[in-house]
């Protein structure tokens, strides 16, 4: 059987004629394409640490948000919201602090992006703004949306039943 999602999920990339798959390797492959990777191989050891440490958070979120026992959920719940999130996104914001809003380098890069987008899903799930707290976390998000082609993106996107943190009250 022929299938044009080669492991059958998505996200898929077609470029030449040649399909890629996974989220991750498609945007390091797009972000070497627009220019949006480190200076040398310790900028880009860097930003995926970044990218993989974001990951480790997004997974320990979604193990707690998507917990069907309420138990086991309000149990993980103390623990998340007390030391885990916390943990990750003070070292977040510190590095961005050191870095000039940005992560890796003192300018953009796509571990900016990815991070800002992670995060962003991350507060939808659980319903909280979740760098409300983390002041170089917001400098990171304003640069990265004010890069015009994401603006853009963001003011004129088709409107539908999700939404982003930006919009939690």
């Amino acid at each position: 059987m022929t299938t044009r999602t080669p492991l059958r999920q998505l996200p898929l990339l077609e470029h030449n004629g040649k399909i890629a798959n996974q989220s991750i390797a498609i945007c390091r492959y797009l972000a070497k394409q627009v220019k949006l990777v480190g200076k040398d191989d310790w900028e880009d050891l860097e930003i995926d640490a970044i990218v993989d440490t974001t990951m480790d958070l997004c997974l320990k979120t979604a193990f707690h948000v998507f917990e069907k026992n309420e138990k086991v959920k309000q149990a993980q719940a103390e623990s998340l919201f007390n030391e885990t999130i916390p943990f990750y996104l003070g070292k977040f914001d510190s590095q961005v602090k050191e870095n000039g809003g940005y992560f890796v380098g003192g300018r953009l890069t796509w571990a900016d992006i990815f991070v800002v987008a992670m995060v962003d899903y991350m507060s939808f799930l659980i319903q909280k703004d979740l760098t409300a707290n983390y002041p170089n976390l917001q400098i990171v998000k304003e640069n990265v949306m004010n890069v015009p082609n994401i603006k853009a993106w963001m003011d004129t996107r088709p409107k539908n039943k999700f939404f982003t943190s930006s919009e939690l009250k």
